[in-house]
């Protein structure tokens, strides 16, 4: 088909190849003539450049709050549970203010924590690996060694694992032993969270170092001196539970070990401990009994002597011991 623009006549109108699209005036040079105009200006923000455009979207609800429950631990263990009633929240909370933590920490770790007790026991067992047992009074020994209130039952060492069964200390309770007991796990929850239960647990770490080697380190001191220490420092922690539930207990009295105890723990043969007993009681230190080396009864007259005896002093009246 021959073009008719060839022949100078007029293309059919009929025929297009698109949408006309007219334009305005000449665009400039290299403008696109088929842009879109620019949109209004959008008044600058007072506070820097660029526009100010507040937008508005609509509330999506979010999920309903779901309550936490509070954590359970087990309490599981040898002695029994005391009710937990209004009064034994209390001496919870009294007994870890004692222990320098202000209100709130000792309200949660009483929260946590529960009383125990425990009677006296025939043969020494492990200890459980999941709690923690403060002694609050009472006669335990522990891997031979006799320690009195404010004893602690456990691995403190909170941030490792727990050792393993053969590892566990032997515990047996030498007269009926009262304590706060606390899972473990509570315990390390709290600490982590306050430097001050960290602190307590330290200085409690450090007071056994030194309570240790008091009385069971090798030194140069007379059998006496050493028997007369080891009673004074089960008075004294006997004195700081009564502190704690007044009127359950005689301060001034020590039940629990018998003369073999005392021997073994302090690696001293049973007639040793025996004639140290008897010249204590002598000299009215200790009041006297008639149930020999089984006795497990040890009534203080004159703490204050006790104390300098185990000190090192000589008995009153004599040139030594």
């Amino acid at each position: 088909m021959s073009d008719s623009r060839t022949r100078g006549e007029e293309p059919d109108k009929s025929i297009t190849a698109g949408p006309r699209v007219t334009v305005g005036p000449n665009p400039p040079v290299g403008s696109n003539p088929l842009a879109v105009p620019n949109p209004p200006a959008v008044p600058s923000s007072p506070t820097g450049p660029g526009p100010s455009v507040a937008y508005s979207f609509p509330a999506v609800p979010g999920p309903a709050a779901v309550p936490r429950p509070a954590p359970v631990y087990e309490m599981a263990g040898a002695g029994t549970v005391e009710p937990r009633s209004a009064r034994a929240l209390r001496v919870l909370q009294y007994y870890y203010l004692q222990q320098g933590l202000n209100h709130e920490v000792a309200d949660e770790l009483a929260r946590f924590s529960m009383l125990y007790r425990h009677q006296r026991s025939a043969e020494p067992e492990p200890l459980n690996s999941h709690h923690i047992e403060f002694v609050l009074f009472g006669t335990v020994l522990v891997n031979g060694r006799i320690w009195g209130g404010n004893y602690l039952l456990g691995n403190l060492d909170l941030f490792t694992d727990v050792p393993s069964v053969n590892r566990l200390e032997q515990v047996q309770f030498l007269s009926a032993t009262r304590t706060v007991r606390i899972p473990r796990k509570a315990l390390r929850s709290v600490a982590v969270r306050n430097l001050s239960v960290v602190r307590m647990i330290h200085q409690r770490l450090m007071t056994y170092v030194l309570e240790f080697e008091d009385l069971y380190g090798t030194d140069a001191c007379k059998p006496i001196h050493r028997v007369a220490r080891l009673l004074f420092h089960l008075m004294y922690q006997q004195g700081l539970g009564a502190k704690i539930l007044s009127g359950a207990l005689d301060p001034h009295v020590v039940t629990g070990p018998t003369q073999r105890d005392f021997a073994n723990a302090l690696g001293l043969g049973v007639s040793t401990v025996e004639k140290s007993l008897k010249e204590l009681r002598e000299h009215e230190i200790l009041a006297d009994t008639s149930n020999g080396r089984m006795n497990r009864t040890y009534r203080i007259l004159d703490p204050t002597e006790l104390r300098a005896i185990g000190l090192g002093a000589t008995l009153p009246g004599t040139g030594g011991a």
